[in-house]
């Protein structure tokens, strides 16, 4: 769900928030305090389901530890047996192979129905995790790229637009849940977190940004003259354009040539 940008390549934004367009054209500003609101809900939600499932879970336990797994079938079963008990105490007591024959009919009938049961629990909170699980990979992306799509450096030092710095960068940045809250770290290549250089504290998002393209060993290709690198072409020289063009909407064509348009081999259209 790509964001909508204006003619610049700026994203647009709506009361204070970026603005998302949907596959189906749909437009829709992005609220981040609401999204992790809705995760926060979510997780209090999946806490309640699996707190049923370990109360159920130890209310069946000594069944189970009696080798016992279909509980509904064993106690409709137990009830028969105790009705013939009932019996016998009036008309006299069973044999030994009836009473051998009641026992494995309660013991397997108990196994069958409480391992459907557990079936169907295990898949519900599978099934309500997983979902979670992708709500909040999708919130954890929509930060990071967030960052990307406000960072002054990328648009006033680099030759690259956000999008496409977030392609190639994307990749070194983790969001992580401290005290009920998200934050947003950057990675070096040994998958330490990247410390400011204004003090000893974290680097925040933005100037991650700039320390990660500033240390890139292609980092005059991709920043512009006098944006913190040498300059492609030094003096400010444009290269000349070969005519080669990439549409705007092709992200994945534009990510394999980000050192040709940040030379200018490759213009994007």
């Amino acid at each position: 769900m790509p964001w909508k940008t204006d003619d610049n390549g700026n994203v647009m934004i709506d009361a204070g928030n970026p603005v998302f367009q949907h596959p189906d054209g749909r437009e829709e500003p992005f609220n981040a305090d609401a999204m992790m609101l809705k995760v926060k809900e979510l997780t209090s939600e999946s806490a309640k389901h699996r707190n049923k499932y370990n109360q159920a879970q130890a209310n069946i336990k000594p069944f189970i530890d009696a080798g016992i797994e279909n509980i509904p079938e064993y106690l409709e079963t137990a009830k028969e047996a105790i009705s013939l008990v009932e019996t016998y105490k009036e008309k006299g007591n069973p044999g030994v192979e009836e009473i051998e024959r009641i026992k494995q009919g309660v013991a397997a009938s108990f196994e069958s129905r409480l391992a459907e049961k557990d079936k169907v629990y295990t898949k519900t909170l599978e099934e309500k995790e997983a979902a979670l699980k992708r709500k909040d990979e999708t919130l954890r992306k929509q930060l990071v790229k967030s960052a990307f799509n406000s960072s002054d450096f990328i648009r006033e030092k680099t030759n690259m637009i956000p999008e496409f710095a977030y392609d190639s960068f994307g990749k070194h940045f983790v969001v992580e849940e401290k005290d009920g809250e998200l934050q947003t770290f950057a990675l070096d290549a040994n998958g330490e977190k990247i410390f400011s250089l204004q003090g000893s504290s974290y680097a925040d998002p933005q100037e991650a940004i700039e320390i990660l393209i500033k240390s890139h060993p292609q980092k005059d290709k991709l920043l512009k003259s006098g944006g913190g690198g040498s300059g492609a072409q030094g003096g400010g020289n444009k290269p000349p354009f070969t005519g080669r063009t990439i549409d705007a909407g092709d992200q994945a064509a534009a990510s394999r040539n980000l050192e040709k348009i940040a030379s200018g081999e490759v213009v994007v259209t």
